[in-house]
């Protein structure tokens, strides 16, 4: 159960950092209330310490600007996709992609590639990308690359696509 609201609560945005606040503070107080005895800290220490926590801040400034603006231009390529602005939707997916690849951006992009584009190529580049993600199932992405690959004229691949498919939505 635990474990289950730790994966739930960390590995969302921005439910993340609230938690790790949250756990600092509690960490603080609990190293507060146990530190009564005096520790002699020497000067190295403190200054190994200091820039560690720099580096730490920094690292999570990086990360969350990144996250932020990949989420953004997502967002924006949702809304614009129901207004069927199609290249501005293609261009906010793409920068959405070179902030931060996630399933979600990718796909919409293989989506757009290949159903308002016609561009079976660019949707195969897309899929790929999806497939280094590590994400062998996601959405219908079998049957888009089936889809695509049959476009493209390689039928014998695209059956492999459409039985993986077919196997994982009945």
């Amino acid at each position: 159960f635990v474990h289950s609201m730790f994966d739930i609560i960390v590995l969302s945005w921005p439910l993340g950092c609230v938690f790790l606040i949250i756990f600092g503070i509690l960490l603080g107080r609990a190293v507060e209330s146990s530190g009564k005895k005096e520790i002699k800290q020497h000067k190295a220490t403190l200054i190994i310490s200091r820039i560690a926590a720099a580096c730490c801040a920094l690292a999570l400034v990086n990360y969350l600007s990144f996250n932020l603006l990949g989420s953004l231009h997502y967002r924006n390529a949702r809304l614009m996709l129901n207004k069927k602005e199609v290249k501005s939707d293609f261009s906010e997916a793409e920068k959405s992609i070179n902030y931060k690849v996630t399933a979600q951006n990718t796909y919409l992009a293989a989506r757009i590639s290949l159903y308002d584009f016609k561009n079976p190529r660019k949707c195969l580049e897309f899929l790929d990308l999806l497939d280094s993600l590590g994400i062998e199932n996601y959405e219908h992405n079998n049957l888009l690359k089936a889809k695509a690959l049959a476009a493209s004229g390689k039928l014998a691949d695209s059956l492999l696509y459409f039985a993986q498919e077919q196997q994982n939505f009945p």
